[in-house]
């Protein structure tokens, strides 16, 4: 699943560790043994408050897009206690939603270890399910998908409901069901709240299937749309290069191309977190900006990149790249042109900017006289003091 299946984490189940009622010794999930099914003994209670404290913890770096500092506390809170089920659930659902590639046997050992304490958890046994489907389990995986798309629970709860649906739709095309995919694929993309990302992955499993059916027209509609909400979407890139070669677009095939293979290196690279080099990672923000100059997503990335290594004279450069107006243009370009020493012109996105709330407003001043100070480093705090006042009489 790709990257940014964030989202669905950010779809957080009630907090709280440990089942209503839970305690004791479990009963082992039914089913036989496999290598996937190694004997677990059922895990014994610990510092349930000190676990809830980390669990809280970790859903709060969640929503802040943290998801190294996500994944450290969940650790810390099923080694406070065992026998703490949200937090396992929710470990097991970080691992398999993007973030790290192969960790499939770490997020099935976290929901069986789940369900060695609250045996009919339906999230355990949805997250149990999912991971089969994508390590190829097809035949445990399938009616464990099924029930688990049967509960109240799992039907409540959107992310993971579409994530369910959508490993139990790959299956259903694996053993030629085409048309029973299609439509699963289809109920998807058809519910409300699920974030962009979501649906995009959906449209882009659709249109995998209509393209093998020759049905071009309807994989387009669905690469088009894909491609609006999610413009980094992998495969959804190397389909549309297909499709556009398929109905003899050569040139069209090819420049798509280009961007599929500068999304495939900068996916790769930064996944590599622990050794990603930063000026490669801007060389290849670079590239795909370059290649979809008409989505602003791409360049307002990069300048992302660039603004938080105060090089602000290679942002200004990439903003006078940035086609038409917007609000997010704007604020970079008040950040930029600060960061450039010219706080008249960051006066003037500031004020396109609109803010009805004062108090909005005098914070992102401070955020743009910051880029001023770091830089212009000539700058004194006095100067600083006296640019602030002057600003917020204004």
């Amino acid at each position: 699943m790709k990257a940014g299946a964030l989202a669905w984490t950010l779809l957080l189940s009630p907090a709280g560790c440990g089942p209503e009622g839970a305690g004791g010794v479990a009963s082992a999930p039914a089913g036989g043994e496999s290598l996937l099914d190694p004997p677990r003994a059922t895990p014994r209670p610990g510092d349930a408050a000190r676990a809830k404290r980390r669990h809280d913890a970790a859903r709060a770096a969640l929503q802040r897009d943290d998801v190294v500092v996500a994944r450290q506390r969940f650790e810390a809170a099923v080694a406070a206690d065992p026998c703490c089920v949200a937090a396992r659930i929710e470990f097991g659902f970080l691992l398999i939603e993007g973030h790290e590639r192969g960790s499939f046997g770490g997020a099935l050992e976290q929901f069986r270890l789940a369900l060695r304490v609250a045996p009919d958890d339906p999230m355990a046994r949805c997250g149990e399910a999912i991971v089969r489907a994508e390590v190829g389990d097809a035949a445990r995986a399938e009616p464990l998908l099924l029930a688990a798309l049967a509960t109240p629970a799992v039907v409540g709860h959107a992310g993971r409901w579409a994530v369910a649906s959508a490993a139990l739709a790959h299956l259903e095309a694996g053993s030629g069901r085409v048309d029973a995919a299609v439509r699963r694929y289809g109920e998807v993309i058809a519910r409300p709240g699920l974030p962009a990302i979501a649906l995009a992955n959906a449209r882009v499993a659709r249109a995998e299937l209509s393209l093998r059916q020759g049905a071009l027209d309807a994989a387009a509609a669905d690469l088009d749309e894909a491609l609006r909400l999610a413009p980094e979407q992998l495969q959804g890139r190397y389909l549309r290069a297909q499709l556009l070669r398929r109905r003899g677009d050569a040139a069209g095939a090819a420049r798509e191309a280009r961007v599929h293979e500068a999304l495939r290196e900068l996916v790769d690279h930064e996944s590599q977190r622990a050794r990603v080099d930063r000026e490669r990672t801007i060389r290849l923000r670079r590239e795909l900006a370059d290649a979809l100059p008409d989505d602003e997503r791409p360049r307002r990335a990069l300048l992302d990149l660039l603004l938080a290594e105060g090089r602000y004279a290679e942002a200004r450069d990439e903003l006078a790249k940035w086609r038409g107006e917007s609000p997010a243009r704007h604020a970079a370009a008040a950040r930029i042109h600060a960061g450039c020493g010219d706080l008249v012109a960051a006066k003037r996105a500031i004020e396109a900017l609109r803010y009805d709330d004062r108090g909005v407003r005098s914070q992102f001043a401070r955020l743009v006289l910051d880029d001023w100070r770091r830089g212009q480093p000539q700058v004194t705090d006095e100067q600083a003091a006296a640019q602030a006042r002057a600003w917020g009489e204004q």
